[in-house]
């Protein structure tokens, strides 16, 4: 619930608030079925304190007032749309929020089409570009939401400025974007917006329909990646009508079985969105024909998440990274990764890694190795905070060969196609490639003790020969006693 409103004016919310919220995405603790929407987004981004005024909220007001422009010029111009969303429920609420609003505003629904990427698949490696380009050619313009963002080539041929793009995002993404592409992101605005919230507030404003047909969905996503405690603090809408309205309970678990056909072994996010499109609220999504099928795959990933979730941890000889082997066909392996990073204590731990050689095969069909990073929980609040890419790409540069893992090689958003191990750690890789890494990392190598030096140049007992190895002593012992025998 959100805090009581006071008469007091303030710009920015507590400053405890503004540091939990900073850093949402590594230090909230969430329930275990909400905490399986983060997907890739667990990271400790190092960035500047937030000062001043929260006018530049949810997004700087200029991309705002382009992205509103955008999706009005697709309702006037009848455009043939693609909308690709995340599969968590965070992506699928965007994704559910684009769509409502564009029918709304006017669109034919079959104008619509839905794209979600292939299992283990980035929106940015070729193979996916080219089943867009393939699969939908009449597009004219795609909307992209809670992908992430990086640099490089753009998402599609443009045609000559006939295809635009607009991406809708609120993960860090280093100021980079696709060529050829507008987007509107909450990575600097603070408290930073999820990805559903972001779109939400884009269209809320621009027919009345749109708050009541599409506020449950921003709280959904909401839920999804910052779980049900989550502080809904100005300049946050005030949502307490619409939690009390349709229950904190059931918006819940709406998440949880949105959440799981994405990690099961036959990877099926159609039935999560069918489920929140057709539904006109949580009830109806909890009671709907679809509900059944998301409460079986929801106990397919919970079964495998109890059967690797024991798994015990390997250090490397520094205790700066622990590796977590897993071999599933689902994905639980960022589970699993947040799972032990919230129960191992210790000071030296920076990264928590979790490989799972079971989730995905190469096209060729060569063995793949999906891995996800975390940051521990036993890093404190006001420590500095570890960044789990410079971690990569450090241990990268030193792999053999100056190695690097090109798209053909990756699953998830790497900045360009010439970087290494840049964005979200969250990866595949060739099965041998990653054990380089897990050699380059030092992983299951023993410490080698160092002999403690004598201090001051040693004592009466060190000179004496009392801290002398056993062995030592007794071979001592043992030529002293002949040289008695001898006598």
């Amino acid at each position: 619930m959100p805090p009581k409103k006071n008469n007091s004016k303030r710009k920015n919310p507590p400053e405890k608030v503004q540091q939990s919220l900073k850093f949402f995405k590594v230090k909230e603790e969430t329930s275990e079925e909400s905490r399986l929407s983060d997907e890739g987004a667990t990271i400790c981004l190092v960035v500047p304190k937030h000062e001043g005024s929260c006018s530049e909220w949810p997004a700087p007001s200029i991309q705002m007032e382009e992205g509103r422009k955008f999706l009005m010029e697709t309702v006037e111009g009848k455009h043939n749309v693609l909308i690709i969303p995340d599969k968590d429920a965070d992506g699928l609420s965007s994704g559910a929020i684009a769509l409502r609003s564009l029918v709304i505003l006017g669109l034919p629904r079959d104008k619509i089409k839905i794209h979600f990427v292939s299992k283990g698949q980035s929106l940015h490696t070729k193979e996916e570009r080219e089943k867009i380009e393939q699969g939908f050619p009449d597009v004219t313009r795609i909307i992209i939401l809670d992908q992430g963002s990086r640099g490089g080539k753009e998402i599609v041929d443009p045609k000559e400025g006939k295809v635009k793009v607009l991406i809708v995002d609120h993960h860090h993404s280093k100021g980079e974007h696709p060529d050829h592409s507008q987007f509107v992101t909450a990575q600097n605005s603070y408290p930073i917006a999820t990805s559903s919230l972001l779109t939400y507030m884009l269209v809320r404003d621009l027919h009345p329909q749109i708050p009541e047909k599409c506020d449950w969905l921003a709280v959904i996503g909401v839920y999804g990646d910052l779980s049900a405690s989550v502080k809904w603090v100005d300049p946050w809408p005030d949502m307490t009508a619409t939690i009390k309205r349709y229950g904190k309970t059931k918006m819940t678990e709406a998440v949880s079985l949105i959440n799981a056909p994405r990690r099961t072994s036959q990877y099926d996010p159609e039935t999560a969105w069918k489920a929140i499109v057709d539904a006109e609220s949580p009830n109806q999504l909890l009671t709907s024909t679809d509900a059944e099928s998301l409460r079986e795959a929801r106990q397919q990933v919970n079964a495998e998440i109890a059967r690797w979730s024991r798994t015990p941890p390997v250090f490397n000889d520094e205790g700066t990274v622990a590796l977590l082997r897993i071999n599933s066909p689902c994905q639980i392996h960022p589970v699993i990764a947040t799972r032990w990073s919230n129960s191992i204590k210790s000071k030296h731990l920076k990264m928590v890694m979790c490989s799972n050689s079971g989730y995905t095969e190469g096209s060729n069909g060569e063995k793949r190795v999906n891995f996800s990073c975390r940051i521990p929980k036993s890093i404190k609040d006001g420590d500095e905070c570890p960044n789990l890419q410079d971690i990569l790409v450090q241990y990268s540069d030193q792999l053999e060969g100056a190695l690097y893992m090109r798209d053909h090689l990756m699953s998830d958003r790497l900045s360009r196609e010439e970087s290494r191990f840049r964005s979200w750690p969250q990866r595949s890789n060739s099965e041998d490639d990653f054990e380089q890494l897990v050699q380059v990392m030092r992983i299951g190598f023993k410490v080698e003790a160092k002999p403690k030096a004598p201090v001051n140049g040693g004592n009466t007992l060190d000179k004496l020969g009392f801290f002398k190895p056993k062995e030592e002593k007794k071979e001592e012992e043992k030529k002293e006693e002949e040289n008695l025998c001898t006598k």
